[in-house]
């Protein structure tokens, strides 16, 4: 019976003295809580100052990311701090040792909580005073004397200074910055090109008019393209190339001519190269160009009509269009049959029936060339091709849009100003033009329509510049602004103004075209037309007078270099040509045929391995551009 009350009281006092501790334990942690906060914050900020620092040394964090990173490892060296000091473990007789020296109770609380535990065995008088003096002891503690909070000086100094480092660098604009933004827009414009080339791959799987052989062909390359775009570490002039690079794979797997066919198309084009008025055809021919060669015939066939090829010239092409129409036949049948009637003709002395066969031959090329381009597999391929390319470019723009979209607007206030001024010009132009008309009766007139022409064409140009400055403007809100004030500027230039500049130079004197200015000058009140730019009164062009200037080597005094010496007489020529047949020069080449034929040498350049892969998509893009 006594055994059993000595053991219940020893749980009374072991209870109390735990309640106690636990007390003294959650003081002392909230103490240690506001003496170890800074600590953790000042470790965060460290953290955060040496992110910003590394950041200003290589690009690889913006300052929003900086700023954030630095917030975060704030907070959590707070949070970690806070959860050390509460988390510490620390038994209950362990505690009471602290307090014990803590308080200055002199091992009161300890002793008591081993006897209440009985890890010491002491007689039980003994026990009850000892226990019952701890007891007495620990309610008359202080807490608030003997664990205050405590804020260290120093340490909330340095909180205060690492901050207000930390404030400045992130403040300071960083160098590193605009690589950042150009690094995150070229990633973003990759993955956006990978997704659409993964579009792209669908839409030709979803193409019911391919072979299975021809979407694997496709969509081969566009998964190569795909697995080297998502390569880490890619530059901007490799994903350029890339993009390039496929586009022309694409391009390359349009519907072409047969081996066979080629071979023959070689040996039409050494047969038709053998005569000088039919070596352009060739040449298309041997490329496998059908187009080209087509628009070569056309333009055969129009001057033969105009009679400007010599019977030495006609007679050479018999032989040479009977040998290509016999190595023709197996090719295009409709052609071989076109050119062997244009010899007969020029046998017969027939140049209209040459001419219209010529014509028929260029047509049944056009037509086989519109086959191969209309087949599903070069529509494909060109599409592709073509998306691809815009792909080039967009990856080639990433990151510099804003500054693209400014220079553009420059370029369209610049197309407004030289429109305004063509304006002017032009206006000046028409009243010069009608003082001309009073001084002249028919010469006037003419003069005056053509400053009229010219006001005319200086309103032109004034709406080209206006539409050119809205180009620019609204290439300067959509980043692509460049473009669009390049065009305006280049629209602020064009205008009728060369047309009219010759119809006043036939009349009154010199015309000149551009940019809306037109300039007219009448005839002297004299009565006596001003040959002016080798204009005469009657409206009739003057022959130009040659001037000898001759030029020397090393300046003033030097060796005289004279082009015709030892070139036989003045009156001989030096450099025959075709001009024979067209004394006045004149291009009866249409522009667009022009551009087409430079498109076609393009082309044949781009295959050549000289012409550095990031920048075909561009060279293509323009002279796509100038088709348009």
């Amino acid at each position: 019976m006594i055994d059993q009350t000595e053991t219940a009281n020893f749980k009374q006092v072991q209870q109390s003295l735990l309640r106690h501790i636990a007390r003294w334990e959650r003081r002392l942690r909230l103490t240690q809580t506001t003496l170890w906060l800074p600590r953790g914050m000042i470790a965060g900020i460290l953290v955060g100052i040496a992110v910003a620092l590394a950041a200003r040394v290589r690009p690889w964090l913006l300052t929003e990311q900086v700023a954030a990173l630095a917030g975060l490892a704030v907070i959590l060296g707070a949070v970690l701090a806070v959860i050390g000091v509460w988390l510490y473990p620390r038994t209950p007789l362990a505690a009471a040792r602290l307090f014990d020296r803590l308080f200055g109770l002199h091992e009161r609380t300890s002793t008591a909580l081993e006897l209440s535990t009985q890890a010491i065995r002491a007689p039980q008088l003994f026990s009850a005073l000892q226990t019952q003096d701890a007891l007495q002891q620990a309610a008359q503690v202080q807490l608030r004397q003997f664990l205050p909070f405590q804020w260290r000086r120093n340490e909330l100094l340095a909180v205060a200074a690492l901050g207000a480092l930390l404030a400045v660098l992130l403040l300071i604009a960083n160098p590193q910055a605009e690589v950042i933004a150009q690094q995150t827009a070229l990633r973003s414009a990759i993955e956006e090109q990978i997704e659409r080339v993964e579009q792209i791959k669908r839409d030709i799987l979803a193409n019911p008019t391919l072979s299975e052989a021809e979407k694997q062909a496709l969509t081969q390359i566009l998964q190569e393209l795909q697995e080297k775009l998502s390569q880490p570490n890619l530059t901007q002039p490799e994903a350029v190339a890339q993009l390039s690079q496929a586009a022309q794979l694409m391009h390359n797997q349009r519907s072409q001519l047969s081996d066979q066919q080629r071979s023959a198309l070689d040996a039409v084009g050494q047969a038709l190269s053998q005569s000088q008025p039919l070596q352009g055809t060739g040449q298309a021919l041997q490329n496998g160009n059908l187009g080209d060669a087509a628009n070569q015939l056309q333009n055969l066939a129009r001057r033969m009509e105009g009679g400007q090829l010599t019977q030495e010239q006609l007679e050479s092409m018999i032989q040479s269009l009977q040998q290509a129409a016999q190595a023709l036949q197996q090719v295009n049948p409709a052609a071989a049959q076109a050119l062997q009637q244009s010899a007969q003709a020029l046998q017969q002395g027939n140049l209209q029936q040459a001419a219209q066969a010529l014509q028929q031959a260029s047509q049944a090329l056009q037509n086989q060339q519109s086959q191969l381009a209309q087949s599903p597999l070069t529509q494909a391929a060109q599409q592709a091709a073509q998306q691809l390319a815009q792909s080039s470019n967009r990856v080639a723009q990433a990151g510099q849009q804003p500054q693209q979209g400014q220079q553009g607007a420059q370029s369209g206030q610049q197309g407004a100003q030289t429109g305004q001024q063509g304006q002017q010009q032009g206006a000046q132009a028409g009243q010069q033009g009608a003082q001309s008309g009073q001084q002249s009766a028919q010469t006037g007139q003419q003069g005056s329509q053509s400053g009229q022409q010219g006001a005319q064409t200086g309103q032109q140009g004034s709406q080209s510049g206006q539409q050119g400055a809205q180009a620019g403007a609204l290439g300067a809100e959509s980043g692509e602004g460049d473009q669009a004030g390049v065009l305006g500027a280049e629209g602020s230039g064009q205008s009728s103004g060369d047309q009219t500049g010759v119809q006043g130079a036939q009349s009154a004197g010199t015309g000149s075209g551009g940019a809306g200015n037109d300039t007219t000058q009448g005839t002297p009140p004299s009565g006596q037309a001003a040959e002016i730019g080798g204009g005469r009164g009657d409206g009739s062009l003057g022959n130009n007078e040659f001037i000898y200037a001759p030029t020397f080597i090393g300046g003033e005094g030097g060796e005289v270099i004279n082009p015709r010496h030892g070139r036989g007489s003045e009156d001989d020529l030096i450099e025959t040509g075709e001009l024979s047949q067209n004394p006045r020069g004149e291009s009866r080449l249409p522009i667009r045929e022009a551009v087409r034929r430079a498109v076609g040498g393009v082309e044949q350049a781009l295959e050549n391995d000289r012409v550095p892969g990031a920048l075909r998509g561009f060279i293509r893009q323009y002279f796509t551009d100038l088709q348009r």
